[in-house]
């Protein structure tokens, strides 16, 4: 369980890094660059995870809603990356600025605090099987 909690302290230091890239208007090509790397991770961590929690009962729901929200996050940096090719600054500036943002945000208020949740009454609940025993 110990990797798993690392993991998402992995995702969510991703998202944040994510997000002052952003909130600090670095937006430049070597910028982008490193935000795409970062937002890579989350999306390979969050896939991990998913794969786990939908083994869980209680994780199904948090697994279906994480699905949810990256693609959402795929198809924004799809729309990014074309804008980046078209070399549109300004559509390129308004999807990351308002959708991506808005989108990372979501990760951080309604993804990983049930993921925390479910990690920690896993762990409780091991715990108090493991006194039984």
């Amino acid at each position: 369980m110990n990797h798993i909690s690392d993991s998402l302290d992995s995702i969510q230091d991703g998202l944040k890094d994510s997000l002052l890239i952003i909130d600090l208007g670095k937006t430049d090509p070597d910028n982008l660059s490193i935000l795409f790397e970062q937002l890579n991770k989350v999306i390979i961590a969050s896939t991990l995870m998913a794969r786990f929690l939908a083994k869980d009962p209680n994780g199904a729901s948090i697994s279906s809603n994480t699905h949810e929200i990256k693609l959402q996050l795929l198809s924004i940096l799809k729309l990014i990356s074309r804008s980046v090719k078209a070399e549109n600054h300004k559509a390129t500036h308004d999807l990351i600025r308002l959708e991506l943002r808005d989108t990372l945000i979501r990760w951080i208020i309604q993804i990983i605090p049930p993921i925390r949740s479910s990690l920690a009454s896993q762990q409780s609940g091991q715990a108090t099987n493991s006194a039984l025993n």
